[in-house]
Order: structure tokens, then C-alpha cells, then sequence
């Protein structure tokens, strides 16, 4: 089956070599391609089925993830996620993420924030991703006290 690209919505800005930015959105695609599930196996599958999954696959070696960065250009719309880029913009290699093991609760107390960033990388000025890291940051207090 062909790989299917899973993508972020949001638009981030990357310094490059000659002090300037270039924004871009990312994308990954898994190395091994796309394994579907027919409706039947969704409808059976048990509520803890992803976690399940992926220690099976673990069991294989590293599930690997291309990282692929879509470049903007000028007409390309920056500030609205639900405003798709047109096909064929320039993508190049971010590298390659690899899962080697599942953490299992060691992530339980862990609030993901989308603006938190390497150094040389920056939000735009989406109003949605900047939002985002009150929102995380309430459901996480919220699922640490157990509501």
C-alpha cells in the first residue's frame, strides 16, 4: 500500500543560514508505508488497540517516520490552518523520526506544547497555535487531578 503523509496544520518559521526565515509546514511519512484497517477491524478493535499495536511493531525494530518540511511561498496563507497549501510546493528532508520503545506512563505527566521549539525555530502568528498552549496546558491540569 502506498505511504499516506500525516501533516501538521499549523505554519512555523526557520531560521536559515543567511538570517532570514522561511516559513514552512511539516510532514511525516512512514518509511514502511501505510498499513489501513478495514471497518470491520476498527469497529473490533479494543480501546486500548493503538498502544497494543505499537508494541507489536516495536517487537519488529524502529517505527521510522520520514520528517519532510514543506516550504511556503509568498501567496500561501500562514495565519489560518484550515487553509491548505496547493500541491507541489518545494519539500525538503528534516531527517528521520525513529520510536525505539513506547514510554508507557513515563509521558503521563508530560503536557505537550506545540510552541515550545528548538532553537531557530518560531510559531507564526496563527491565532489558533498560539492559543493551543492554554488549552494543553488546562487539559493537562485537568487530567493530572483526574476531571
Amino acid at each position: 500500500m502506498p505511504a499516506r503523509v500525516i501533516f501538521g496544520l499549523h505554519s512555523f518559521l526557520l531560521n536559515t543560514a543567511d538570517g532570514k526565515q522561511q516559513a514552512v509546514r511539516w510532514q511525516f511519512e512512514p518509511v514502511d508505508g501505510h498499513q489501513g484497517l478495514t471497518s470491520a477491524e476498527i469497529n473490533a478493535a479494543p480501546t486500548e488497540f493503538l498502544e497494543q499495536r505499537l508494541q507489536q511493531r516495536l517487537k519488529q525494530g524502529p517505527v521510522r517516520f520520514r520528517l519532510q518540511l514543506v516550504l511556503a511561498t509568498a501567496a500561501d496563507q500562514l495565519l489560518d490552518p484550515s487553509q491548505a497549501w496547493p500541491a507541489g510546493r518545494q519539500i525538503i528532508s528534516g531527517g528521520e523520526l525513529r520510536i525505539n520503545q513506547s514510554g508507557g506512563t513515563a509521558c503521563n505527566n508530560l503536557n505537550f506544547d506545540p510552541n515550545v521549539l528548538a532553537a531557530g525555530i518560531s510559531p507564526s502568528a496563527d491565532p489558533v497555535l498560539q492559543m493551543r498552549s492554554a488549552a494543553y496546558a488546562v487539559s493537562f491540569g485537568k487530567r493530572l487531578s483526574g476531571q
